[in-house]
């Protein structure tokens, strides 16, 4: 049976096997309520946020057209989960491009369901915020995504001997997408430029952040 650690360069891999050996492996037990204690930390802090600003707002849009956005939103931000959070059935977790991709792709995807669903129901385009609000939702959006990011940090810190930058930045991109999520079913405002900075931005900000703290903080370490 061919090593998962056979790809790698002859230094790395001597570097991961070393390290590998160096601790010692935590119960599965210990793993698992670990990694359950974190998401579900990194969870409430995002509820807590949404529910002091007041929860949904489902009054001011028709609820077929709420449930359609949201819907394929959360869709949206399931799929990079997947990619992002999830290691693949490798040791390695997934490949580099496939996690960058990932990064760069969640937010313009919201963006674009976002604009199918005002294609379909125009009337709720209606009002156009000023500035002012489109960064008001940027920074409610961000201080929700902080609490999930900060918690797949935990999970997965040291833990990335190939391509940590990237593994940052599409976890960056699953927090920032399901803070985008819960910033959506807040806020009333279905405008695109509205949606592009305060609900879709915090997205690519968080993966910009998980890419630039990627080698310090999911990089494997000696």
């Amino acid at each position: 049976m061919t090593s998962p650690l056979a790809p790698l360069p002859p230094q790395l891999r001597a570097r991961v096997l070393a390290a590998a050996q160096s601790r010692p492996a935590p119960a599965r037990a210990a793993v698992t309520r670990a990694t359950l204690v974190a998401l579900g930390v990194g969870v409430a802090a995002l509820l807590l946020v949404f529910f002091a600003l007041g929860g949904a707002d489902t009054k001011t849009r028709p609820p077929a057209f709420l449930a359609m956005t949201s819907g394929g939103w959360v869709a949206i931000a399931a799929a990079a989960t997947w990619i992002g959070a999830a290691r693949g059935g490798s040791t390695l977790g997934r490949s580099g491009a496939l996690l960058l991709a990932a990064a760069l792709a969640t937010g313009p995807g919201l963006l674009a369901w976002m604009l199918v669903g005002t294609s379909l129901w125009p009337g709720t385009i209606g009002y156009h915020a000023p500035m002012r609000a489109h960064l008001v939702c940027l920074a409610i959006v961000a201080a929700m995504a902080t609490g999930p990011f900060l918690a797949l940090a935990a999970i997965r810190r040291a833990s990335d001997p190939v391509h940590p930058r990237a593994t940052g930045a599409a976890l960056g991109a699953v927090a920032g997408a399901w803070a985008g999520v819960m910033g959506d079913l807040h806020c009333p405002v279905s405008d695109a430029l509205h949606v592009a900075i305060g609900h879709v931005a915090p997205v690519l900000i968080f993966a910009a952040v998980g890419a630039l703290v990627g080698r310090r903080v999911f990089g494997l370490r000696d």
